[in-house]
């Protein structure tokens, strides 16, 4: 997964090229397996086969900036050339543009783009489920979507299937929206690339032989299908009687949405067959070539609608070369922003978005029209989770309301770095996060929010290298932390889950360890142990994580513990699939005696085990100088991932 990650960023990041210098704005609002995949290197050797167009080599996926990889690209460009690639070099410029290439295609206009544009409001607005109850999700929520009435929410746990029904009395239209995944890498590192036969819960429609689609999408559009044909159902027989279905989703929704049409085609009848649309964006591939055959003969074949924009990464997978083919009718988005409509009667249309060479992730989640996907926060932050994961954390409602978001953007509305400021309801002193990616753009983007004074008096600050001289004169480390802090932002390796277990069978402490709630005893009790220890910064809402975990002294109860070691997890976002271990403290006098590491081994092994809630990544934070605490991490499978700099920053007394 580590590889593939790696060469999606690089995807990404030759996407991206070179750039004019970053504008700076402020985010201050948010858009809130049933079977085994292949074996996970001949997959990533495949998808980049494929990307490539020439057969890769395992050397290609340990080295991503190999000269092997250069010349493919170079190659295909233009075959006489034979010469590295600049930093400059962008997707757009690898784009085939012949004669051939582009009589396929023709110019989209007037009403058909406006059309697009409304249902991709309509498919970003299932990103924001906690605005729309009242449809009140800015821009998604207003000008030809303004007036839509939600019926229904839904967001199924174990498949991740969220989205809303609603209608538009204006419109005559009843809205069927999926969202689709937040973790977008996440999505295409776990791709699943096993079929089922496509008729997994069709009655009346009949399938031809053959046809298969992808067994995740089946099982995340079945998690949601009863809600979604009642919802259906009670505005048809409401306030909606009459009106077509819209049925709109982007990435993994827009999977989900085609085969929801399907559904709803054979639960409602013929006479349904002219009154669906559907509209997807970004979306994957579905099914065989059977199976994408078939679809364009199904009734409502010429309202089907499926945009793709410019490298998007995600319609290009899963791979063809593991028999999947996209259906009909495909709109492309070019990289100047016009909309193509494109001739793929014999098959994926190889003058749009199968022209381009190198994918990117960026162009999933922006440049679909006016509307950013998903949140544009967690699309960077999701760049590097691990170096991101408190910001990925504080992405979730409990954190949100308390942050503020300062980012650099490139031209096209890219966000090149953020820095957070974050403003806790039980601490006094801020804390900033100021992690960079880019030290030319951070650097613009720090010496902006210094000169204007976004940084408060006094604050905590998480920061990268350079941060210090980029504030300077304006602010200074405090006598509190005279010299910064150096810390390990560590994940759990490969061998983690095992390392954990055999820790925990070398030291059974059953009789002792427990899990801690958050009732009074046991915050209680938590706060005394860390009244000992007061270098270690607790939030008592961290109890509320339910993933916290205590060692007590044999004479006391679970009920009533005196702790001797705790450790919790201050970070677990489903959403993004990680949870960051932290606050670990021993009591004075019982240290060396494998409390802790029995502790966070607990975590580790009970995170992954709980159903609903196992993150892809663990992480922590050590300090440099806490070598008996790095001792016990590396023992547990921890790996040093990032290095950052901690320190309290006050304002300097000339500039006040």
């Amino acid at each position: 997964m580590a590889l593939l990650r790696s060469f999606v960023t690089l995807l990404a990041c030759a996407a991206i090229g070179t750039q004019a210098a970053p504008a700076v704005e402020q985010l201050q609002s948010r858009g809130a397996a049933r079977r085994q995949a292949q074996n996970a290197d001949a997959v990533r050797l495949q998808f980049m086969s494929d990307i490539l167009g020439a057969p890769a080599s395992s050397s290609m996926v340990k080295d991503l900036s190999s000269d092997a990889i250069t010349n493919v690209i170079v190659s295909k460009t233009d075959p006489a050339k034979d010469a590295p690639v600049s930093p400059a070099f962008t997707a757009s410029e690898a784009v085939n543009t012949t004669q051939s290439n582009l009589v396929a295609r023709s110019f989209v206009t007037g009403a058909s783009l406006d059309d697009l544009k409304l249902h991709q409001a309509y498919a970003a607005a299932s990103y924001c489920l906690a605005g729309i109850e009242n449809w009140t999700c800015r821009e998604r929520c207003s000008g030809p979507t303004a007036g839509t009435i939600v019926v229904k929410k839904f967001d199924t746990l174990a498949t991740n299937t969220v989205g809303f029904v609603g209608y538009n009395p204006s419109q005559k239209a009843i809205i069927v929206s999926f969202r689709g995944t937040l973790s977008i890498r996440n999505a295409v590192a776990d791709l699943k690339f096993f079929k089922i036969d496509a008729d997994y819960r069709l009655n009346r429609v009949k399938v031809p032989n053959g046809a298969k689609i992808h067994g995740g999408f089946a099982d995340a559009y079945n998690a949601a299908a009863s809600t979604v044909r009642s919802a259906v159902q009670q505005i048809l027989n409401g306030p909606g009687k009459g009106f077509d279905i819209h049925v709109v989703g982007h990435s993994m929704g827009g999977a989900i949405g085609i085969l929801g049409a399907i559904d709803l085609y054979d639960f409602l009848g013929e006479s349904f067959g002219n009154r669906i649309k559907t509209y997807s964006y970004g979306e994957p591939r579905v099914g065989n070539q059977a199976w994408a055959n078939w679809v364009y003969t199904l009734p409502f074949f010429s309202n089907m609608f499926r945009v793709t924009h410019n490298n998007d990464i995600v319609p290009h997978l899963p791979p063809k070369s593991f028999d999947f083919l996209h259906h009909r009718a495909e709109y492309w988005i070019t990289s100047k922003g016009d909309l193509s409509n494109c001739d793929d009667s014999l098959g994926e249309a190889a003058a749009c978005a199968g022209s381009v060479i190198i994918p990117s992730i960026a162009a999933h989640l922006i440049g679909y029209f006016d509307i950013a996907f998903g949140d544009r926060l967690a699309g960077f932050f999701l760049s590097d989770p691990v170096l991101f994961n408190y910001h990925l954390g504080d992405l979730d409602d409990f954190h949100f309301p308390h942050c503020t978001w300062q980012t650099a953007v490139d031209s096209d509305g890219t966000l090149k770095e953020v820095v957070l400021l974050y403003h806790s309801p039980t601490r006094s002193t801020p804390v900033v996060l100021a992690l960079s990616k880019d030290e030319d753009d951070f650097g613009q983007l720090v010496a902006h929010l210094a000169k204007n004074r976004f940084f408060p008096e006094k604050f905590w600050c998480h920061f990268s290298a350079g941060f210090m001289r980029m504030v300077d004169p304006a602010y200074r480390l405090s006598t509190k932390t005279p010299h910064p802090e150096v810390n390990f932002k560590m994940c759990l390796g490969p061998d983690g889950v095992k390392l954990c277990q055999q820790a925990l069978k070398k030291k059974p402490l059953s009789d002792q360890l427990i899990r801690l709630t958050s009732s009074p005893d046991h915050l209680a009790a938590a706060m005394d142990l860390y009244s000992t220890v007061p270098s270690i910064d607790f939030d008592p809402r961290m109890l509320h994580s339910r993933f916290h975990y205590g060692v007590i002294e044999p004479s006391s109860t679970a009920t009533t513990p005196r702790l001797l070691c705790i450790a919790g997890v201050n970070v677990h976002s489903a959403d993004y699939k990680l949870a960051v271990i932290g606050s670990v403290a021993t009591r004075p006098g019982f240290r060396g005696a494998g409390y802790a590491t029995a502790c966070v081994a607990t975590c580790v092994l009970q995170l992954l085990e709980e159903a609903g809630c196992r993150p892809d990544r663990i992480g922590l934070n050590v300090e440099e100088t806490n070598a008996h605490a790095r001792r016990i991490y590396d023992k547990l499978g921890f790996l040093p991932v990032h290095t950052i700099l901690e320190g309290e920053f006050v304002l300097h007394v000339d500039d006040q």
